[in-house]
Parts: structure tokens; sequence; C-alpha cells
């Protein structure tokens, strides 16, 4: 993000990014505790529903803010594709091994 964000705000963009991580990080534990000790069970069935669908809706937030092809995608295929872990993996394997094509030499063209 700092890429996409103009130079001279950059400084001010970091303390709110650490603000709000910071508060994030700091107020989501004490909160979950509390709803966890005051309806036990229920609490916490509340707080995993509310943390995955904040998760998914980040995800989908994030493909839409930051969308860096230029081929337009299908949300539902995109969400509810059974491939999609399995390429990620595959991915991430060959970025590690050394055989992805960003490792390769480019050839001036």
């Amino acid at each position: 993000m700092m890429n996409l964000v103009d130079e001279n705000r950059r400084v001010a963009y970091t303390n709110l990014w650490i603000l709000g991580t910071s508060l994030a990080l700091g107020g989501t534990p004490i909160l979950a505790g509390l709803a966890i000790d005051w309806w036990e069970l229920t609490g916490f069935r509340v707080c995993f529903v509310i943390a995955g669908a904040l998760s998914l809706v980040c995800a989908v937030l994030s493909r839409w803010a930051v969308n860096d092809s230029t081929t337009p995608y299908d949300l539902k295929t995109w969400l509810l594709d059974p491939a999609m872990p399995v390429q990620t993996m595959a991915t991430i394997v060959t970025i590690t091994v050394g055989r992805h094509e960003s490792n390769r030499p480019s050839t001036g063209e």
C-alpha cells in the first residue's frame, strides 16, 4: 500500500496503519475474551462466525481493491473454486523451490 499512497502522506498513512493495527491486535482478544466469558460456548461461536465473515469480506474487498490483473473475474467462481487452494500451494512450492518463471533470466525483449 505504500506504493499507492501519495509520497507526501506516507508518514501519516504509516501512523494511522500502526494505530489501527495496534487497536485491532490489542482490542480483539480482550473483546473476544469478554464475550466468551459472558456467553460461554455461545460467545465462542459468535466470535468464530464474526471472524469467518470478516475474513471473507476482507478477502473479497482485497480482491476488488488490489486487482492487478487485466482480465475480469467471476466472483462466484473465484470464491467457490475448489482448485484455488491447490493452485496457490503449487505456486508457493514452485517459488520456494526456485522453479517459478519470475526466477528465470529475462530474454531482454
